[in-house]
């Protein structure tokens, strides 16, 4: 079912807050710059954020408004993945679920509140 205009709005801001959030916590809290980018685009396909650090080393990050994560979710994070090679840390899809889900080789769904949750990070 497509979204209403009302709808992706929301999911915009969404995005654009995490983005914000993401460059403040890698700002005040990580070693060496990271670059933040918001909705990378790559030949044919689409990443929400994309965090890059000083050593060109890449993480992916989607970010969905859906409490069910499947496979298509991670399109374009597979796709930057070929594209990167090493570089690629790994992809994560952020969705409104409550448990973290493997997905293959560095892939993972995790849950939106994982980000403000203190402690380790579910999949490590």
């Amino acid at each position: 079912m497509p979204c209403s205009k009302q709808d992706g709005a929301v999911i915009f801001c969404c995005k654009a807050l995490l983005v914000q959030d993401l460059s403040k916590r890698l700002a005040n809290g990580a070693r060496g710059n990271h670059d933040v980018k918001g909705q990378a685009l790559i030949p044919a396909q689409e990443v929400d954020i994309v965090v890059e650090n000083p050593a060109s080393e890449v993480v992916g990050i989607e970010v969905k408004a859906s409490s069910t994560v499947k496979s298509g979710d991670f399109k374009g994070l597979k796709h930057l993945s070929e594209l990167l090679g090493d570089h690629f840390l790994g992809g994560i899809v952020l969705y409104t679920g409550d448990q973290p889900v493997p997905f293959g080789s560095n892939l993972y769904a995790l849950p939106v509140s994982t980000l403000w949750r203190g402690g380790e990070m579910p999949c490590e």
